[in-house]
């Protein structure tokens, strides 16, 4: 079984003191009815945490997750770079609302890769339609906005809050679960970014 803290890692952090909120709330608005987006980075972000951040392959674009309130429809899946390798982690930022991310373990036979329509070439994914997995792991806005989350285990969304939720998505190269939490906890520390 997993344990709870390999699932993700919380940070207790202002937001406002990341992203440009207006931006991004727009941009969630423009898309309401898709259950994700893409926004441009240097846009959705600071601009001194862009800048930190294009030293460790931060994408071009980020991924904005929308989610209407009382969508229980947990689209369980495992993130993928290329067809064999799993995309590790992704730095989430709840932006508005809450939810609940639950991560599964892998069943041994069953899945099946896809392509996201937004971006086929960059977001595949591996998908678990029809089968049921058992929960190890869950993150909500209860316990903190923003979380490094592992997205090469098997993971899902709901939102079965009242309002929208927001997430959006930060993407940076591979340095390992660790080498990640260092990474995002010395900017943090640096630049005093706490509540």
């Amino acid at each position: 079984m997993i344990n709870l803290n390999e699932c993700y890692y919380n940070f207790d952090i202002d937001i406002k003191k990341l992203l440009d909120l207006e931006y991004i709330k727009r941009k969630a608005q423009e898309h309401s009815d898709n259950r994700m987006t893409l926004v441009i980075s240097e846009l959705a972000l600071k601009s001194e945490f862009f800048l930190y951040l294009k030293e460790y392959g931060i994408r071009d674009y980020l991924m904005l997750f929308i989610q209407q309130p009382g969508d229980l429809n947990e689209i369980i899946h495992t993130d993928y770079v290329t067809e064999t390798q799993p995309h590790h982690y992704s730095f989430n930022i709840i932006c508005q609302g809450y939810g609940k991310m639950t991560w599964f373990k892998r069943p041994e036979v069953g899945s099946k890769l896809s392509r996201h329509p937004n971006d086929p070439e960059r977001i595949i994914y591996e998908t678990y339609k029809g089968l049921t997995l058992e929960p190890v792991s869950v993150w909500d806005g209860h316990n903190g906005n923003t979380a490094l989350v592992r997205t090469g285990i098997p993971h899902g969304v709901m939102n079965d809050g009242d309002e929208q939720r927001i997430c959006l998505s930060i993407r940076i190269d591979d340095y390992g679960w660790t080498g990640a939490k260092d990474i995002f906890n010395n900017y943090f520390l640096i630049n005093q970014i706490s509540q």
